[in-house]
């Protein structure tokens, strides 16, 4: 018997980022389960569920909101991601291991996301003692459908980084398995990692990384990591 959970739960977890994982070992054997994902019963394909029941909120990601990573924690690095080619890789392959990282996550649709491109290249063009990476966390459908056209995705992520101009690494995580892994919650949503992939800051929403304060954060990680 399926529990039951409210159907605003499931839309919201949908409308927001179109798709939160449910159980990421269940999908791929190559991800370790986070402690907290034991709780569901981990219905990893509701896309094929029969009967014509609606999905619950555990099929499409549990707990809507999922505990961020904070301050201290140390970023998963076995989440599978894609090249702007097409190309498989994971969020720990993609860190260089000798500097800093600005990871920020975003949304290809999302016009603030796109903007902010413009001074995360400046960032990565005028400071090379920090690696600025760029995942897109999804597309229109998602965990709902799998079978969505990632070639489609990729196209247009890789149009609009010609035209914001941004030459730093861009990846595509199309079915959304770092919404959960990493507890997004807001698009854009940026982690200042430093060489380790340890979190020492999480800015939510867009940044003028040109901007002194922000360029004074990344300066305290660089010496920290010296």
């Amino acid at each position: 018997m399926w529990s039951y959970k409210p159907l605003s739960a499931v839309v919201a977890a949908v409308a927001v980022f179109g798709l939160v994982g449910t159980s990421l070992a269940a999908q791929n054997p190559c991800l370790k389960e986070r402690p907290e994902a034991d709780k569901g019963s981990g219905y990893s394909a509701p896309h094929e569920k029969k009967g014509g029941e609606f999905p619950t909120a555990e099929e499409v990601g549990g707990d809507v909101f999922i505990a961020p990573l904070g301050k201290g924690a140390m970023i998963p690095k076995d989440i599978p991601i894609e090249t702007l080619d097409g190309k498989p890789t994971t969020t720990g392959r993609i860190l260089d291991g000798d500097r800093p990282v600005v990871l920020n996550f975003f949304l290809l649709f999302s016009p603030r996301s796109v903007d902010e491109m413009k001074s995360l290249q400046e960032l990565s063009k005028t400071n090379s003692n920090v690696q600025v990476i760029g995942i897109n966390i999804g597309n229109v459908g998602g965990k709902l459908n799998p079978d969505s056209a990632e070639s489609d995705v990729l196209r247009n992520l890789r149009l609009v980084a010609r035209e914001a101009g941004a030459t730093y690494p861009i990846y595509s995580d199309t079915h959304s398995y770092t919404v959960q892994a990493f507890g997004l919650r807001n698009a854009p949503t940026t982690f200042l990692l430093d060489k380790r992939g340890m979190v020492k800051r999480v800015y939510a929403g867009p940044q003028l990384w040109t901007s002194q304060e922000r360029l004074r954060d990344i300066r305290e990680i660089i010496e920290e990591s010296q």
